[in-house]
């Protein structure tokens, strides 16, 4: 792949913000005027690399509203000037742009930017999210509160207010639910009050999350590159994958409730196409994650995966949906999956051991995941999948939602 850099790299930052971007205008000049106000706050040399996937964007496809911020590149470049104008101490440098020849997907995107980067924490930050004042110091703090081996923190992201003004979570860190499907913890319950002790979660939704240089480093492919995301899963489930992997490598991950993140959601799969072809990557990703995470016992589990897709189908239409959540799969949605899923199992599965299992107590938490309606202790770690109770003694939602955070990646 190629991609070319653009701007002065910052000398030595400690914090490098990571944004992918098809330019969405509007909510991307929210995203990088949040960033700059947050960076002025912590005290820390930081610079910005923005991933911009499509520089061919015209004015056409922004009044679409998919994509395309007017004038491209340049149009970026004359926004990140008035940001640093208006606070000169946000960044030590100039916005640096990587560009790529086309939209290249969320893992190719965020790996391009972060090869790119150069601090000891990165920064990832979706283009449709906007952070809450003090976000990156919090994450920062409830990084350097926990042992060495802690690779990320997230805070809780929400959603935008509904017609009622009630404000809803959108993800407080990545979790497996009893059916296999990794979900957003907390996501539709109501955002809790401002605050919170830092709280061990299976992983970080790549909504918005910073991560260690060095644990990234250490889970990337041999050979020196710093790419953590597997860019064979283009986007939807890319983060979950990237947390299975740092907790094989006896890496952390931890929720900061105090830092908190607006997200607008899956503003690039709004369009029909797009949103059906969203709706079955997240079929074929979680099939290609859960046979590199189970191994030799994703092959007896496969067709009780395959049944749950099945009930998707039939109970999909009677569920709330909340903004981001994908549109319930079709038959054809299901087929599509299954199939593209099969021609690439070959390059996830193997007849390994599976990945230990996860609770909060294993990283030294106490907590509960709620089963249905009802709430009970963990389960101890040998048995098989669990829900992250991370947001007061709340868990994952009774429904989870199998959409981004990773699970759409996000709701990219």
């Amino acid at each position: 792949m190629n991609a070319r850099s653009e701007g002065e790299s910052a000398p030595a930052p400690e914090v490098s913000y990571v944004v992918p971007t098809v330019g969405v205008p509007g909510h991307l000049a929210g995203c990088l005027g949040s960033i700059y106000r947050d960076a002025a706050g912590t005290g820390l040399r930081a610079e910005l690399v923005v991933v911009w996937q499509h520089p061919s964007a015209t004015a056409r496809t922004a009044k679409r509203g998919t994509g395309g911020l007017a004038g491209g590149p340049a149009a970026l470049r004359e926004l990140a000037r008035r940001l640093a104008s208006e606070r000169p101490a946000g960044l030590a440098s100039r916005t640096r742009i990587v560009q790529l020849p086309r939209p290249a997907g969320f893992a190719r995107a965020a790996n391009a930017g972060i090869a790119a980067s150069a601090g000891r924490w990165i920064a990832l930050v979706n283009d449709d999210a906007e952070l809450a004042e003090g976000w990156t110091r919090t994450l920062l703090e409830a990084l350097d509160a926990f042992p060495d081996r802690i690779a990320a923190a997230q805070g809780i992201n929400l959603l935008p207010a509904g017609d009622d003004g009630e404000v809803r979570i959108d993800g407080a860190g990545l979790g497996w639910n009893r059916r296999w499907q990794a979900v957003q913890v907390g996501r539709g319950k109501p955002a809790p009050a401002p605050g919170g002790e830092p709280a061990p979660v299976y992983g970080v939704s790549a909504t918005a999350a910073i991560y260690r240089r060095d644990a990234l480093a250490a889970v990337s492919p041999a050979g020196g590159q710093l790419r953590p995301f597997d860019e064979r899963l283009d986007s939807y489930y890319e983060d979950v994958e990237l947390a299975d992997r740092l907790r094989r490598g006896s890496y952390r991950a931890v929720l900061a409730p105090a830092a908190r993140v607006e997200h607008a959601g899956a503003l690039s799969s709004r369009g029909r196409r797009a949103a059906r072809r969203r709706v079955r990557r997240i079929y074929c990703n979680r099939l290609l994650v859960l046979a590199s995470r189970l191994g030799r016992r994703f092959w007896g589990k496969l067709p009780g995966f395959l049944l749950r897709d099945a009930v998707d189908l039939l109970r999909g239409r009677q569920a709330e949906r909340l903004p981001g959540d994908p549109r319930p799969p079709g038959p054809v949605d299901l087929l599509f999956a299954w199939c593209r899923a099969a021609r690439r199992l070959p390059r996830f599965a193997g007849w390994g051991a599976a990945q230990p299992s996860w609770t909060p107590e294993a990283d030294g938490a106490s907590g509960t995941v709620e089963r249905g309606r009802r709430a009970r202790p963990v389960r101890p770690p040998d048995q098989s999948c669990n829900d992250a109770s991370a947001v007061g003694e709340s868990a994952a939602p009774p429904a989870p939602r199998p959409g981004r955070g990773g699970v759409d990646g996000d709701d990219r």
